[in-house]
């Protein structure tokens, strides 16, 4: 809807910022279970945030400009939210980012399965 207010070459530079942005929100939401002990440091935060931004969703959504990007910080909350122990929110989170693209429903059951059986 935003793009009915701005022409079409700002509106996709904006976009592909975004996505760079959207990408580095979600790693940096991940590095921050650093703090509970999940996972082994901050000093790859830069190589995992590159790498997301190289694999196949992101540069779909940067050529195509659709909402890939906005499942990575929505789904990287949910992880923290469950490392929190914020479980309604966390199930609230991963149902969102199912519902917004598929591909995470791997992920999320691989990462409640692991709760269950934990």
């Amino acid at each position: 809807a935003w793009t009915k207010f701005v022409e079409f070459y700002p509106a996709s530079v904006l976009w592909d910022l975004s996505i760079v942005g959207l990408t580095f929100l979600g790693t940096w939401l991940i590095s921050l279970a650093d703090r509970v002990g999940l996972s082994t440091g901050r000093r790859w935060i830069w190589a995992v945030w590159l790498l997301l931004l190289l694999q196949m969703p992101m540069v779909y959504a940067v050529e195509r400009g659709n909402n890939d990007a906005l499942v990575i910080p929505i789904f990287a909350l949910a992880v923290y939210s469950m490392v929190q122990n914020r479980t309604f929110l966390a199930g609230a989170l991963f149902a969102t980012a199912c519902w917004t693209k598929v591909y995470p429903v791997v992920p999320s059951f691989v990462l409640l399965s692991a709760v269950v059986l934990d």
